[in-house]
């Protein structure tokens, strides 16, 4: 997803609400500014936030189970911490078995990735011999 400048997400609310104090990140975007002030290349801020969310399909679970600001994200970046993830949760337990995403061209590039076939829709879990991961994409709503 595509984000805003000065907006921190909030883990125990689970919302975006707007720039405060917090305490080392302050003195991250101090250097960051003073950065700005010297002659050199500013460093690049984030335009992307990568959410991986955990939801269970039987019983109530759903958390963000990892953030990532990152800026020119490409689909062959995501393909480590997708499965870093999934290695994860399977190790944790949890059954990993779908992926569902928005139709970004980074997303679908990901999906790509997987298969030399057009239509990708699930792959052996590497982690789950046994199981399937299959992708899912949410088509916009207008």
């Amino acid at each position: 997803m595509h984000i805003k400048e000065d907006l921190v997400y909030d883990k125990h609310q689970g919302s975006l609400v707007g720039f405060t104090n917090l305490g080392e990140v302050n003195n991250h975007l101090l250097q960051f500014e003073n950065a700005l002030s010297v002659d050199e290349k500013p460093p690049q801020l984030a335009n992307s936030m990568l959410v991986l969310m955990v939801r269970a399909l039987f019983y109530k679970l759903n958390f963000p189970y990892v953030q990532f600001a990152c800026s020119n994200l490409s689909g062959n970046l995501l393909m480590d911490p997708v499965w870093e993830a999934i290695f994860r949760l399977e190790r944790l337990g949890l059954c990993v078995l779908a992926l569902t995403c928005d139709g970004a061209s980074t997303n679908r590039c990901l999906w790509k990735l997987h298969s030399n076939d057009d239509l990708v829709y699930k792959v052996p879990n590497i982690y789950a011999p046994d199981r399937f991961l299959h992708f899912f994409l949410i088509l916009p709503t207008f």
